[in-house]
């Protein structure tokens, strides 16, 4: 089965299998408010997808509060310095 990836600004992505976006999400490619579809017709958050891994929060020194995201994605997060 092949999904699609649309990010916030409207960029699609795929198609691509449930492998792929796997990796995506654990790279922090995939974020929380990204929606995915099999037909460009029907989407439904990423995070939403439990095959994803996307059950992490973060509270960023600021407060702000990010998530959910792959548990390897909040690596990510603390290379970067947030």
């Amino acid at each position: 089965m092949s999904w699609y990836l649309k990010k916030a600004d409207g960029s699609l992505y795929g198609p691509a299998e449930l492998k792929e976006l796997q990796l995506w999400a654990m790279d922090g490619r995939v974020a929380p408010d990204d929606t995915l579809s099999e037909d460009k017709k029907k989407w439904s958050p990423a995070a939403a997808r439990p095959e994803l891994g996307m059950e992490w929060h973060v509270t960023l020194p600021d407060g702000t509060r990010y998530g959910p995201l792959h548990l390897l994605a909040v690596r990510e997060l603390i290379r970067e310095g947030s």
